[in-house]
């Protein structure tokens, strides 16, 4: 049977939840850091016997939202692959533009060291120019450029900080690194991910129900529900 295309909503819908989520649990992370972090840093490292009461709460509350974290981030990033596998195969049904790559890139193309710089901006250029025709290229562009800066923006920041490839190198160490910066950073990350989404679904979801150009006049009024009267 073949398969009928149909835009990726369930899996976006889900996504947007996860980014929202993703974005408070860095947040919660950066408070903690902030109010007990090197606190908490300078207790473990003095002691020398069995932890007390406060310290091995503040232990607790950390490794809570350190794990809090890490499955919200690969719940995320399983849910965004979902919805980008989902798209390409509507996107090849629609075939309002040719693919660039082979089906397998659209999740490939997110891991192959290098490559990974490149090749995730193809997969959702050629989703978002296969899924309908028509659109504002130049607005697309620069909302995807928009979202990949801040991804490498992210990137850099976490080198810098949690994933301690600069921090390592201070005297004072805190628990994680993350702070205001990383937090804003994913926050920017997170919104720009979340758009990139919503503009591919949107195209998708538009051919579904509209043979129109996407963003036409006539398109624009088949999205505005008309009124219902009375039978009377």
């Amino acid at each position: 049977m073949r398969y009928a295309p149909s835009p990726p909503k369930g899996p976006a819908a889900l996504l947007y939840v996860l980014l929202a989520a993703q974005v408070a649990a860095v947040a919660a992370l950066a408070v903690f850091e902030h109010l007990r972090g090197k606190r908490l840093v300078a207790e473990l490292t003095g002691l020398t016997g069995r932890a007390p009461e406060p310290v091995v709460g503040a232990v607790t509350v950390f490794a809570v939202l350190i794990m809090a974290a890490a499955l919200i981030t690969a719940a995320t990033v399983a849910c965004f692959l979902v919805w980008v596998w989902r798209a390409r195969r509507s996107a090849e049904l629609y075939g309002f533009a040719p693919q660039r790559l082979a089906r397998g890139w659209a999740v490939a193309a997110w891991f192959l060291p290098v490559a990974n710089l490149v090749l995730p901006v193809l997969v959702l250029d050629d989703l978002w120019r296969a899924s309908a025709p028509g659109g504002d290229r130049r607005a697309w562009h620069t909302l995807l450029a928009a979202w990949w800066a801040s991804w490498l923006a992210l990137l850099a920041v976490a080198l810098a900080g949690p994933l301690g490839l600069v921090r390592a190198a201070g005297p004072d160490l805190d628990l994680t690194g993350v702070g205001l910066m990383e937090s804003a950073a994913t926050a920017i990350a997170a919104a720009t991910a979340a758009a990139v989404v919503r503009a591919i679904t949107l195209r998708q979801r538009h051919t579904t129900t509209s043979r129109e150009p996407y963003g036409t006049a006539s398109a624009v009024r088949l999205a505005v529900p008309r009124p219902v009267h009375d039978a009377a």
